[in-house]
């Protein structure tokens, strides 16, 4: 089971979260409040090796390619116009946006709605829940606070390196 809300939604604000992104080449003339799943639509659209959206962006008519292996080289694709967008995880949607100003000056631009956000909780199973329930209780709210900006800290940590 993990955190329900009080309509008895999962509860997001006791979760970690993560933001799916889509950059797109300024010369292209995307506007940038263009929703990427249309966008995606019969363009090839690159993203990280084993990504679990992959699926999501291929329902949406994007032919998804796998091929390279950074975040780094799929925006060299991206500007070689290999790849028409690159989609990528990140933390908040603004992650990479001084690494691509700076690195393309202007060529590349994310689209200002994500692809998808994530949400991520510790689930336990019922019978653990309610034999600990105040201490699970305690776990699930400190993810959704403190937990979810460790998390944001571990991964920047490690991902910065």
């Amino acid at each position: 089971m993990i955190p329900r809300d009080a309509q008895g939604k999962p509860d997001t604000k006791r979760a970690t979260t993560l933001v799916v992104a889509a950059f797109v080449r300024a010369k292209d003339g995307y506007p940038r409040d263009l929703d990427p799943m249309e966008m995606v639509r019969g363009k090839r659209v690159g993203v990280m090796f084993g990504s679990s959206y992959a699926v999501r962006l291929e329902k949406a008519g994007a032919i998804v390619d796998q091929g390279a292996p950074t975040v780094p080289s799929n925006f060299e694709k991206l500007q070689l116009g290999r790849i028409d967008a690159f989609v990528v995880p990140m933390l908040t949607a603004t992650d990479l946006d001084k690494y691509v100003a700076d690195r393309y000056k202007g060529q590349l631009v994310r689209l200002d709605k994500p692809v998808l956000k994530s949400f991520n909780w510790i689930a336990t199973n019922s019978a653990f829940y309610e034999a600990h329930r105040h201490e699970v209780d305690t776990l699930w709210n400190w993810m959704g606070t403190e937990g979810n900006k460790r998390f944001h800290l571990l991964l920047r940590k490690y991902t910065e390196n």
